[in-house]
């Protein structure tokens, strides 16, 4: 019997006690619905009065079952229109369609279900038919480090290795793989790496870096993911800017990101709590309430990696506000010989999303991942998830985890078209993902593209792409469609000693997912069946709960009744903070206070940082601003800041240059907000703007984002001489140079500094300035109109000033900013 039905009358209890608000974000947690199979919740915005319900998982025979493939594992009927039906065991969120179909035309699915025949372009459908075959939506691929996962995994990472108690622990002493078949976008090694995924099913990855136009990389968008409505998901490694390896106790961290501006991206995964010491928790504390130092990134836009050194109390924080766990836990094993307590995240109806880390101490791809959790759940986390809970953690999870969900992530007529089809024996559904060789992936597709599979069926879909060998099978994949020309054979033929792409069986060498730290514990034995290290008085006795250098001794036991919290149907409690107000009524679970809560928010005024301003849901707003008081120094760096009524001046790729149209000198009224992606805006738009004030090589920027915007006129330049406008008064201001009386282009930068590669500076009136290439009307013939510039005395040039890199340049937006 699993741990989730036979715990469920008291989980159900506890989720009742957990329906109202209370704490640093009110909102409460998800009520599990007691099925075995029962599905993990929606992790949106939280709802702060009521749980959301968690759908039943069901099984639907359709009427008609499909014919034995004739040859391989899936037919094609070749059509004559644009749609595309494939046919199997459909696997929606939380419905499996036996003998199903799913329909996709162009870029986005049509049809869900048992029968398609009355969707348009259904009659003129290309048909790939595989019997039996599991349809799944692509793989999600929460986190990896994309530009490690070259080399071999450590020797280390077997049973009875070396094992860790910080990342920093290792860091210091296992040098970082370089990959040398290189890591830029366009490498063989990049593009190898992610062959590795793609082969897996995987179709979407959060990886830090990105090969071009294979995998969907969610931090590292191209033209075309923004144009099906992506937006950028912000990678972290050091979000406490503890990357030099220095503790800051009491929460003093360098953090890269303010709260405020955390709260408006559109998804973050961060690293957090990576280890089992004190340190690895004091990571986890600093970033979960608002007071003391600490800062409050425990949002339902945030997914934490790792989360290894976390407490109970600490998953029940995520779990209210709808924070995501990305657990990687073959690499945390390996590692620390421990991992996150995953199914406390799960009993109290959290969102889970699975990542890969690298190959060095993770998994190759998603489906080890998953077999991990397979492992670990059956053997030491007291088999608390389903076959269908697994797959969801590398799907729909992985999908509400990056913010993507209304995308990606499950089959849903209006969602991207993203399938991942698998070999399955007789019977099986969601376990022939999570047991799947790359040989058992039988099409992957992306966005409506074909990418990898069966010969035959890519061949049908497309028949540009090249055949392989797949472990004695021919499968076709679509590298030169989607490479300029470049093919698999010449990449694999430019990286011979790189980690396999294709793995026909477990990988030999893979990191151990058997929790083991030398000396302490090593597996299960007859007076430690549960294999944590503990032989008497221990308080789980079926469920992996190691003593951590945490627990300072102690088995974990948050709410103190004896039952460890790795087994405890109730690990927080009633009261956490013993006030004697239950958690469900407590406007400040996590603090003693006497329920004051002055702007009736939901949130005491005990542990709300904005007691008289409500914000029942989110971090406390930062005042409005004016751009000059943020150009002056009056705020400081490191402020987070609104401004209203700014023109937009400027706009590049991944931010825009704003103006406050009230000063009329234009002194100190200019300012840079870098957006990360595109923008949405364009010349003229009147906005209101958010974000943390910072100085980017010395130019004054905001981080963060738009969060209104109304159409309006250009501002008009303001006429100022050359001397004048490189001046800081100045700085992301729009001006007109009126003095300009020579242009030389190109600049021979490198007789000014012999490190100067940047073939878009030129010279005016013997001063050195340049611009960014990325006008606002998209054109780029700027080369022509400096050189006609050039050919005259008395050129106009006007733009955007700014500062970057020891020089005073202007970006000029259009053709037009630069006339003879």
């Amino acid at each position: 019997m699993s741990f989730r039905r036979s715990l469920l009358t008291a989980i159900s209890l506890l989720a009742l006690s957990l329906a109202a608000c209370g704490g640093d974000d009110a909102a409460a947690p998800d009520a599990p619905a007691g099925d075995d199979d029962a599905p993990l919740p929606d992790a949106g915005v939280p709802d702060a009065t009521q749980p959301d319900a968690m759908p039943m998982d069901e099984v639907v025979q359709c009427p008609a079952p499909l014919p034995a493939p004739t040859e391989g594992s899936c037919d094609v009927a070749t059509g004559t229109g644009t749609a595309v039906v494939v046919r199997g065991n459909v696997l929606a969120e939380y419905t499996t369609y036996v003998d199903g179909s799913a329909m996709y035309d162009g870029d986005q699915l049509v049809c869900v279900g048992c029968d398609c025949t009355g969707t348009a372009g259904y009659d003129t459908a290309t048909v790939v038919t595989c019997a039996g075959a599991a349809v799944s939506p692509g793989l999600i691929n929460a986190h990896s480090h994309l530009n490690y996962e070259n080399a071999a995994p450590l020797a280390s990472t077997a049973p009875g290795g070396t094992r860790y108690q910080h990342r920093h622990d290792w860091r210091g002493g296992v040098p970082t793989p370089s990959n040398q078949y290189g890591t830029s976008a366009t490498s063989n090694g990049m593009r190898w790496n992610e062959f590795r995924h793609l082969f897996s099913g995987t179709t979407s990855i959060a990886a830090s870096t990105k090969a071009n136009a294979l995998v969907r990389n969610l931090d590292e968008l191209e033209t075309r993911d923004t144009a099906e409505g992506f937006e950028r998901v912000d990678y972290e490694v050091f979000l406490l800017g503890d990357g030099n390896e220095t503790f800051h106790p009491n929460c003093t961290w360098n953090y890269a990101n303010t709260e405020y501006g955390v709260s408006l991206l559109p998804a973050m995964v961060t690293h957090t709590a990576e280890g089992i010491n004190d340190y690895a928790h004091e990571e986890m504390r600093c970033q979960e309430s608002s007071f003391d130092g600490a800062r409050d990134f425990v949002e339902h836009n945030v997914g934490h990696i790792h989360g290894v050194g976390a407490t109970a109390s600490d998953y029940y924080n995520m779990v209210r506000d709808h924070s995501s766990l990305v657990w990687s836990p073959r690499s945390n094993v390996s590692l620390y010989g421990n991992t996150a307590a995953g199914q406390i995240v799960g009993e109290l109806g959290g969102n889970i999303a699975l990542g890969t880390d690298w190959t060095y101490s993770g998994s190759a791809n998603l489906v080890r991942e998953m077999a991990c959790v397979d492992e670990l759940n059956k053997h030491w986390l007291g088999d608390t998830f389903s076959d269908a809970d697994i797959w969801r953690m590398a799907t729909i999870g992985g999908a509400r985890a990056t913010g993507t969900d209304a995308l990606i992530g499950s089959l849903e007529p209006g969602k991207l078209a993203d399938l991942a089809v698998f070999r399955a024996p007789a019977g099986v559904t969601h376990r022939a993902v999570i047991e799947a060789n790359t040989d058992d992936v039988l099409l992957v597709v992306e966005s409506g593209r074909p990418m990898f599979g069966e010969a035959d069926v890519i061949a049908a879909l497309d028949g540009s792409c090249e055949t392989l060998d797949v472990c004695g099978e021919a499968r076709r994949v679509c590298a030169s469609r989607e490479l300029g020309g470049t093919t698999y054979a010449s990449i694999a033929a430019a990286v011979p000693a790189a980690y396999p792409a294709v793995f026909c069986d477990v990988p030999a060498d893979e990191p151990t997912c058997l929790p083991s730290r030398p000396g302490e514990y090593a597996g299960a034995t007859v007076d430690d069946p549960d294999g944590d290290g503990v032989t008497t008085g221990d308080n789980c006795p079926d469920v992996f709960n190691p003593i951590r250098p945490m627990d300072h001794g102690v088995q974990a036991d948050v709410d103190g009744d004896g039952i460890g919290d790795a087994c405890d149907p109730t690990p927080v409690g009633d009261d956490l903070d013993g006030d004697g107000t239950p958690n469900a009524t407590d406007a400040c679970p996590f603090v003693d206070d006497n329920q004051t809560d002055s702007d009736s928010d939901g949130k005491g005024d005990a542990c709300d940082a904005c007691p008289q301003m409500p914000n029942p849901s989110s971090v406390c707003a930062p005042s409005a601003a004016s751009i000059v008081d943020i150009q002056n120094g009056t705020i400081p760096t490191g402020s987070d800041v609104s401004v209203e009524g700014a023109v937009v001046t400027g706009v590049t790729s991944n931010g825009f240059a704003m103006q406050d149209p009230t000063v009329a000198s234009g002194m100190y009224a200019g300012v840079w907000v870098y957006t990360g992606g595109a923008p949405g805006v364009v010349l003229g738009d009147r906005v209101t703007v958010a974000g943390s004030v910072s100085e980017y090589f010395m130019n004054t920027e905001i981080n963060g984002q738009v969060l209104s915007k109304t159409a309006g006129a250009p501002l008009d330049p303001i006429p100022l001489t050359v001397a004048q406008a490189a001046t800081e008064p100045y700085e992301n201001v729009l001006v007109t140079l009126t003095d300009v009386v020579k242009v030389d282009y190109p600049y021979a930068c490198s007789a000014d500094d012999p490190a100067c590669a940047d073939a878009n500076l030129f010279e005016l009136n013997d001063a050195i300035v340049g611009w960014i290439s990325v006008w606002q009307d998209g054109t780029a013939a700027w080369t022509s109109e400096v050189t006609a510039a050039a050919a005259t005395m008395t050129p106009t040039v006007s733009g955007v000033t700014f500062y970057r890199y020891n020089r005073w340049r202007i970006m000029p937006r259009q053709g037009a900013d630069i006339t003879p």
